[in-house]
């Protein structure tokens, strides 16, 4: 179930470390993990909204090799998103530098769709598409693949090639027979959409099928905070009076 992502998310992904934000007093004494030291400090001016200096801290813990190195460059990959740039200035090249740096594979999924979704979000989409085509070749296991594949029809079908974004979601949907994958209610909906989309793929009736299948989901807790909702439910009734 895909929702809406919070500009905090990354932050939310430093709690997954434990013992990251430390006790008051805790620490004194010999520092045996500069990393950690660093990104705690990098979290505490980022949460006062101090980019700069967070991202000065994040890279030295980066650079310090320790146990949160990677999660530091996690943060850092976040922060190059949220950079100005010049018209026509890709931001891509740096997040490729940047997700390179990263070691351990279980930080790398995270810091691949966080940069992902991250280009995405502040309208480089050209870059997200290609990370997004990417991901699932690179992690064909995770289920940020799905994720991925989603965010890549999602540009497709903005951009009018359908076909394309046929296959990214005929592929979700074929991967979990059962309707068992996190993101299939979302690919359903997608579906709806390119179905009711004058040309080639048009079909009222599939796309009302499809629909009938995105709200076989609505007993997943998730799904009472879906985005889609109200949309679901309007497309919904537009087709029923075709029917």
């Amino acid at each position: 179930m895909i929702r809406k992502v919070p500009l905090s998310i990354i932050l939310s992904l430093c709690f997954l470390v434990p013992g990251l934000v430390s006790a008051q007093g805790e620490g004194r004494g010999e520092v045996e993990d500069e990393s950690k030291m660093f990104h705690e400090l990098g979290f505490s001016y980022l949460l006062q909204g101090n980019r700069a200096k967070a991202r000065e801290l994040f890279q030295k813990a980066a650079a310090a090799k320790g146990q949160y190195a990677d999660i530091s460059r996690l943060q850092l990959i976040r922060l190059l998103a949220l950079e100005k740039r010049k018209a026509g200035e890709s931001r891509l090249p740096q997040v490729r530098a940047a997700l390179k740096k990263i070691e351990d594979d279980s930080w790398l999924k995270q810091a691949w769709y966080a940069a992902m979704r991250s280009l995405y979000d502040y309208g480089e989409k050209e870059g997200a598409l290609e990370l997004a085509l990417e991901m699932p070749q690179r992690f064909p296991e995770s289920k940020m693949a799905d994720a991925a594949a989603l965010l890549a029809a999602e540009i497709m079908y903005e951009r009018r090639h359908l076909s394309a974004a046929l296959d990214q979601l005929l592929g979700i949907v074929n991967k979990h027979p059962k309707g068992d994958g996190e993101y299939t209610d979302d690919a359903y909906y997608l579906l709806a959409l390119v179905f009711n989309t004058p040309g080639e793929y048009y079909s009222p009736r599939k796309a009302y099928g499809a629909l009938l299948a995105f709200r076989r989901f609505k007993d997943r807790r998730a799904f009472k905070r879906s985005i889609r909702l109200e949309e679901a439910r309007r497309l919904l009734e537009q087709l029923s009076r075709r029917q």
